[in-house]
């Protein structure tokens, strides 16, 4: 019984929606005939236009003409070589000058690719001479402390073992003391 009740009702409001529906798609039709008619008072020339133009087509006639087609494909992107070497200097400095361009082979250790700053070069192999220097002195400088720390080693060594002697003797009774 409630089955039932609940299809009429579901019955009654797809009526009211039909009912809603036609109205409004009437309504909308009587707006667009009330602006259409108003437009037509406004420019009366307008209506006749239209109805002109959608009734003339004009056609050309030519001969056939023989052409060549082409499939193309126009397309942007970036070209990337199959073969890529990275290229660095093993020192830092500015460029000079530059013997290739992209795209010119090159031969292995042969070619010259690049110039470097010879005036920070030379500056640079001055720097690394005096660095080289110092260091030596510095050399220098620590084997002369590890023979004095040698000697002074030595030394201890003979003071320690003439105290042990000597140690050995007054216990053995040889040497006496005054008191």
């Amino acid at each position: 019984m409630e089955q039932n009740k609940s299809i009429e009702k579901n019955l009654k409001m797809s009526r009211r929606l039909k009912w809603s529906v036609i109205g409004f798609v009437t309504f909308g039709l009587l707006i667009v005939g009330v602006w259409l008619t108003q437009s037509k008072k406004d420019n009366p020339a307008l209506g006749e236009n239209v109805y002109k133009r959608s009734q003339s087509v004009s056609v050309t006639v030519s001969r056939p003409v023989r052409r060549n087609f082409e499939n193309v494909i126009v397309t942007q992107g970036n070209v990337e070589a199959k073969n890529v070497a990275m290229v660095s200097p093993r020192i830092s400095g500015t460029l000079e000058k530059i013997f290739v361009d992209e795209g010119d082979s090159v031969i292995a250790g042969e070619t010259k690719l690049f110039q470097t700053d010879s005036v920070k070069l030379e500056q640079n192999v001055t720097i690394r001479k005096r660095d080289l220097a110092v260091a030596h002195c510095a050399q220098q400088q620590a084997q002369a402390y590890l023979e004095k720390v040698s000697a002074d080693f030595n030394k201890a060594d003979l003071d320690f073992k003439r105290f042990e002697r000597l140690l050995e003797k007054y216990h053995t009774g040889l040497i006496r003391t005054n008191h």
